[in-house]
């Protein structure tokens, strides 16, 4: 495990993706990639004002990629950054990355956490809980099974 403090002031582990972390982190794309509007991407980074973020998952619009001239950072913002929780992962450093998020423009975030088994959508005004049923983004009019996530 590396433990780094980057210039924002939050401490970043970077450790192997769990066994449940990953599983959910398929199951989420998987279900995500249905929906022919949005392009989903796995860890890509994202800089924003000069720091480099990897949601686990980030939506954009639907777009065709050129597949002969690869990005290895972007600073377009994505519409949605998805985050897990980690088994070791401090709340706040999420917490604290979802607030910049929001503040530099992205429509969504949501925090996944396996134990228990719950989603919060977080948008800059508020913050819906779900843990079973379906989870709904209104703002990106999204709508997923709780189940197809955490199967």
């Amino acid at each position: 495990m590396n433990i780094t403090h980057n210039n924002l002031g939050f401490n970043e582990i970077k450790m192997a993706a769990s066994v449940v972390h990953s599983a959910i982190q398929v199951n989420l794309s998987h279900e995500l990639r249905k929906l022919s509007q949005y392009r989903i991407y796995s860890e890509l980074s994202v800089m924003i004002d000069g720091n480099e973020y990897k949601p686990d998952v980030c939506v954009y619009p639907y777009r065709d990629i050129d597949w002969t001239h690869d990005l290895v950072k972007t600073e377009e913002i994505p519409l949605l950054a998805i985050e897990i929780l980690s088994p070791k992962q401090m709340i706040q450093d999420v917490v604290d990355k979802v607030d910049v998020y929001l503040e530099a423009g992205v429509k969504s975030c949501w925090v996944i956490a396996s134990f228990p088994r719950s989603i919060a959508v977080c948008e800059k005004q508020r913050v819906n809980y779900f843990s079973s049923g379906d989870l709904v983004d209104e703002q990106l009019d999204i709508r997923i099974t709780i189940d197809d996530i955490f199967r």
